[in-house]
């Protein structure tokens, strides 16, 4: 329980809870509270009546296992705490292969708490499917005790990996072998979000810790992870010094704009506080943009043995969205209203219209408001509710077929008189169902048709008179239009294979394709395509070079024409001393000698005069050009050339350092001026790494 205050501190971003378990009134605050370790001395052994009381006042609490595993009982309502890709310095045994590395080996943090080259937590590779695997099954076993749902820290959509010295450091992506590029992290982040939610229960909440100014909306990955989850976590809130006025990176409008969006996704918004100033300030922001799925807490007297009464404020129903008012923002409700002052402002004179009270009792008509400060009033005598809405709105029919057409199809698009009316269709007599507009129809027969709409509004007042339109479709209509052919191929992409050096004679490939509901062919080494699927495993490879290929085939039969490749060497296994034996060569002729250790090759010779024997030419001076070359695919690549000059004895050697794996020859001739040539009877050498 030590770790937990350290685990959940990370930077501003936004949480929620799910709709249907949180479902009340924009006007009154629901508490979820964070239940850090300094919170057990209220959940270790409570009494029935302390239950019941945390029960009543905390819709949620972040909880963190195998702690509060016993606790369920009496608190079903707990989030479970788990970090995205954190492993914990002495806690990796068993976890080493899913630590990032960057390109020498070295191993990767979060970068948070962090000193002398190193932080508290490892950064674990998001797009191994070995660590999603890892990550999910925890997730299932905590859910499987009776959590509400999984609260995920740190979906970092930024890319948050360092060196434990204050800089970033691109790590190796292992599906790649390249440096992982920020595209490729925020589509693995997507990915994993995604595959939590299809294995968890849907009834299961997911919360993630995502930073609003990190990436931003512009994302298309943004966007799919915020879709996977219940809810989008907010800490801090709007209690933070770092937000600026305005919209930039960091301006409170932007915050604004990014609360809104999670709402647009049916999602609730919880605003975190963290500090213990700006309370009444944060409950005026949330209450601000409330839409009955959100959720609050403040550190400040929110303990069950120091509770502050302003959390029961209950300014009942809004009767209407935030909107600006003599420069601050202003949302009424039935009982109240709210006013915040965004940063960077001036202090704004508002005079109210109405006495008015504030949370600590005080009756005001005018309040002085500065910058960075909210207000939370309710009225004295609260305002007489509008009279009942009785009319009923009126629908238009915008567009549609007229008179004789040849189209068994038809496409209508129609209005309201009245904002956020719903509607309901039907045609030919049929049953009235709930439509939008523009409302399509297909497959009609020859003869007569009737489109009717009719509008609902808000009160539930329907349209007694609906739109209506007739028309004919005349005999032998034209047929409906076929779609498209399907002519583009997918593209195949291998997520997962053997290093390209190993001494494994086994291999594992993991594959995918860019179209859904795509099939896969394999093959080895060019032998022939055979259905397959991902993974695809092959074993007693011998040992030499081998490839890999797949293609994929979508449904409509269309064939990847780029195969995806992978290439990788089976080396034979033998201890050091053995393989420096095995890789020393002496190929020595009367002429010539080429020799091969690990990692290099050295050739000798001699240089003879034109036309003679290497047995009876006299010895020359002069220079030699050495050619060190090897065979690629069928064709001949120069791996190392060397210009080198012989004595008198026309003797030369040169080396070459640094040789890759491989089969060589050399080839040797006279450079310059020189006269003679050189003579390589037995050229060749093998090179194998010790």
């Amino acid at each position: 329980m030590g770790l937990r205050t350290a685990l959940f501190a990370c930077a501003l971003s936004l949480f929620a809870v799910v709709p249907a378990a949180h479902a009340g009134s924009a006007g009154k605050l629901d508490f979820a509270k964070p239940a850090e370790s300094s919170f057990d001395r209220y959940t270790q052994s409570p009494t029935s009546a302390q239950q019941e009381w945390m029960r009543t006042h905390y819709s949620r609490m972040r909880t963190y296992a195998p702690y509060f595993d016993s606790r369920l009982a009496w608190f079903p309502n707990a989030w479970s705490y788990q970090d995205a890709y954190a492993i914990y310095r002495g806690q990796e045994s068993g976890l080493e292969n899913y630590i990032l590395k960057d390109a020498n080996g070295n191993r990767l943090y979060i970068p948070y708490a962090c000193s002398n080259g190193s932080c508290t937590q490892y950064a674990a590779d998001i797009g191994d499917p070995a660590w999603r695997r890892h990550f999910i099954d925890i997730a299932k076993a905590r859910v499987s005790k009776g959590y509400k749902g999984i609260f995920v820290d740190d979906v970092n959509m930024a890319f948050k990996v360092g060196d434990g010295n204050g800089n970033f450091v691109a790590p190796m992506d292992k599906r790649t072998a390249q440096r992982m590029t920020h595209d490729n992290w925020q589509r693995y982040f997507a990915e994993f979000m995604e595959q939590l939610r299809a294995e968890l229960p849907s009834n299961v909440e997911i919360i993630q810790n995502q930073v609003y100014f990190h990436v931003g909306l512009s994302s298309a990955y943004v966007k799919r992870a915020i879709e996977a989850a219940t809810g989008i976590e907010f800490e801090r809130g709007v209690i933070d010094t770092g937000i600026t006025g305005g919209t930039g990176t960091y301006g409170f409008e932007t915050v604004l704009g990014w609360v809104d969006y999670i709402h647009s996704r049916g999602k609730g918004v919880v605003y975190d506080a963290q500090a213990t100033w700006g309370r009444e300030y944060a409950m005026a922001f949330h209450l601000l943009n409330a839409n009955g799925l959100d959720s609050f807490s403040h550190p400040l007297e929110s303990d069950p043995d120091n509770w502050w009464t302003g959390y029961d404020t209950d300014l009942g129903a809004p009767t209407g969205g935030r909107y600006s008012w003599n420069g601050v923002f202003r949302r009424d409700f039935e009982r109240g209203t709210v006013l915040v002052n965004q940063p960077g402002q001036t202090t704004k004179s508002l005079t109210l219209g109405t006495s008015m009270k504030t949370l600590g009792g005080s009756t005001v008509s005018s309040v002085s408001l500065p910058a960075r400060e909210g207000l939370v009033l309710r009225y004295v005598d609260p305002p007489a509710p509008p009279p009942a809405d009785t009319t009923s709105p009126e629908t238009t029919l915008t567009g549609g077929p007229v008179g004789e057409v040849t189209s068994s199809l038809a496409s209508f698009t129609f209005q309201a008189n009245e904002t956020g009316a719903a509607f309901e269709c039907r045609s030919d007599g049929g049953a009235w169902a709930s439509c939008s507009s523009p409302k399509e129809l297909s497959g009609l027969s020859t003869g007569s048709h009737r489109f009717e709409v009719r509008a609902k509004d808000a009160a539930g007042n329907v349209d007694a008179t609906p739109a209506v339109r007739d028309w004919t479709v005349a005999a032998g209509p034209a047929p409906d239009p076929a779609p498209p052919a399907d002519t583009t191929a997918p593209q195949t992409t291998i997520t997962k294979g053997p290093a390209s050096n190993t001494t494994s004679t086994s291999a594992s490939f993991s594959f995918e394709a860019d179209e859904s509901g795509a099939s896969f062919e394999c093959r080895r080494d060019g032998s022939a395509w055979g259905a397959c699927s991902s993974p695809k495993s092959y074993s007693a490879l011998s040992v030499s070079s081998h490839r890999f290929e797949v293609r994929a085939k979508d449904a409509a039969g269309n064939v990847d024409a780029t195969p995806a490749v992978h290439d990788w060497t089976v080396r034979k296994a033998t201890s050091a001393a053995a393989a420096r034996k095995t890789a020393s060569l002496a190929l020595t002729t009367a002429s010539a000698e080429t020799t091969a250790t690990a990692g290099s090759v050295t050739v000798g010779g001699r240089l003879v005069r034109r036309g003679r024997s290497v047995q009876s030419a006299r010895s020359v001076k002069g220079r030699v050009r050495v050619t060190l070359e090897r065979r690629v695919r069928g064709r001949r690549q120069v791996v190392r050339r060397a210009v080198v000059r012989v004595g008198r004895g026309g003797r030369f050697k040169v080396r070459f350092a640094g040789v890759p794996s491989g089969s060589y020859r050399a080839r040797g001739r006279a450079h310059g001026r020189t006269r003679g040539r050189v003579q390589i009877r037995r050229s060749t050498a093998k090179v194998t790494p010790a």
